[in-house]
């Protein structure tokens, strides 16, 4: 089958199909009306022919989906800003928002980080360690 280069994604209550450096999004906004927009993306290995190199290419088209994804998820959120006025905190988010003010979000994104870090170096050592002790019974 030949590659059609054509690939997409989900977005708020719509949809974004991209085919080589032209995107469309459509969304379905609170009424039942459908919003499209119609854009175009050149990549950055478009761009700058070095950044399409072996081994360095997939990063940069990381980042290009990365990009593209975050632009087309922020045209269907601001469809639906509007209902945020009606939003009421909850009861944890008041008392978060008292204590740590400003600062919940960078304190959040510790956390998860100090997570992620542990979570990580905790498999590395398991590994090393059952290896270890693998190759101690083999050898021992």
């Amino acid at each position: 089958m030949k590659y059609s280069g054509i690939g997409g994604q989900a977005v708020i209550e719509g949809i974004m199909m991209k085919n080589g450096d032209k995107y469309a999004t459509a969304v379905r906004k609170s009424d039942g009306e459908i919003a499209v927009g119609e854009d175009e993306y050149i990549s950055l290995t478009k761009k700058y022919k070095f950044l399409a190199l072996p081994f360095i290419r997939g990063s940069f088209a990381f980042y290009d989906s990365m990009v593209l994804g975050m632009k087309t998820l922020n045209f269907s959120a601001g469809f639906f800003t509007e209902d945020e006025e009606d939003y009421k905190p909850s009861k944890i988010e008041v008392f978060l928002q008292k204590i740590f003010g400003d600062k919940i979000d960078k304190i959040i994104m510790s956390i998860a980080t100090l997570f992620f870090y542990i979570g990580g170096y905790r498999n590395i050592y398991v590994t090393s360690y059952v290896s270890w002790k693998s190759t101690q019974k083999i050898c021992g």
